[in-house]
């Protein structure tokens, strides 16, 4: 069964969501956000709850958010900020700082990235694939470019240690690589 969950202390709900992203300790933390165009949620009681964000979330417009697959140890978050900046979070989203890039379309964390630090993500002005090998303090350019507009999507494989694959694609270019 489904149910529409309580947005404190907004009795309308959300706006608009376009993105959600689940904390890789879930079954014990509980925690979730959900972005809209022009908002944060948090919740961390598994969804029953939502809060809309306020503090450092409430001034920027996040557009992708992703934890760090060791997020119950290392509290490490990644946001993108529309026309902005990449962000990292070292204590759990209570403070951000940029770490370059500029704005991106999509973003990506390593399933390994507590040994191999990788962070992966596309530039909204020209759809070039970036790659960090150290928590995304420098960047380097791959040799992928996908459409320019419309949506991204980056996956590392689940075995990414062993495989290297990741998978990009975009709604303005027909294929996945």
């Amino acid at each position: 069964t489904w149910q529409t969950p309580f947005v404190a202390p907004y009795g309308y709900g959300f706006n608009a969501l376009t993105a959600l992203s689940i904390s890789p300790d879930f079954v014990h933390d509980h925690t979730l956000y959900a972005l809209s165009a022009t908002e944060t949620y948090k919740t961390d009681n598994g969804g029953v709850v939502f809060t809309k964000s306020g503090g450092w979330f409430a001034m920027h417009q996040v557009t992708h958010l992703a934890f760090s697959p060791a997020y119950a140890t290392d509290h490490t978050v990644f946001v993108a900020v529309q026309s902005d900046n990449v962000y990292r979070s070292i204590n759990g989203g209570g403070q951000f700082n940029p770490i370059g890039l500029g704005d991106v379309s999509a973003l990506a964390v390593s399933p390994n990235y507590a040994a191999d630090q990788i962070v992966a993500a596309i530039t909204s002005a020209d759809g070039q694939l970036h790659w960090s090998t150290n928590q995304g303090n420098t960047w380097t350019p791959g040799t992928l470019t996908i459409g320019v507009g419309g949506q991204h999507n980056l996956l590392f494989s689940p075995t990414f240690a062993t495989d290297q694959v990741l998978l990009a694609a975009s709604s303005n270019d027909p294929g996945a690589y």
